[in-house]
């Protein structure tokens, strides 16, 4: 029943209170419940009613940003490429600057075979990663004509 759509319980559930209310070996609590249980599914099912519009509208705003993700996404990836390029052309520090240091990487030491405690990772840094001083001593960039 986990799998089951809100809709199909609904109308499963309908059908257990009229099979329930029609039987003629329940008691008065029995049909109560399953009375309430009929009104519990109108009012659900007039909520999902409600919701269906909703549904539609948040399919729609996901593919738009799914749409509008994929083309930042783009963007983003050519602005990297290009500030790393600008720095191979003499933009010291530029990547930093945008993108903020690198990440090291790490490489993970074989664990020794006697159990004892394996050593951290070894961190080495990346040829991209400048020195704080270089990026503080980076001019500003500015559009041609302005400066």
């Amino acid at each position: 029943m986990k799998q089951t759509p809100v809709s199909a319980k609904v109308k499963a559930s309908r059908q257990l209170a009229e099979a329930a209310q029609s039987s003629r070996a329940a008691g008065r609590k029995t049909c109560d419940a399953a009375q309430a249980v009929g009104q519990a599914a109108d009012k659900l099912d007039a909520a999902l009613l409600a919701l269906a519009p909703l549904g539609a509208t948040q399919r729609e705003l996901r593919r738009q940003r799914d749409t509008l993700g994929r083309a930042w996404d783009r963007t983003l990836a050519v602005l990297r490429r290009d500030a790393r390029s600008a720095e191979d052309e003499g933009a010291t520090g530029l990547y930093v600057a945008l993108f903020g240091a690198p990440a090291p990487v790490t490489r993970k030491t074989d664990t020794p075979a006697d159990g004892a405690a394996a050593q951290p990772p070894v961190t080495t840094p990346t040829a991209s990663s400048a020195p704080p001083e270089a990026v503080a001593a980076t001019p500003a960039l500015t559009p041609a004509g302005t400066a």
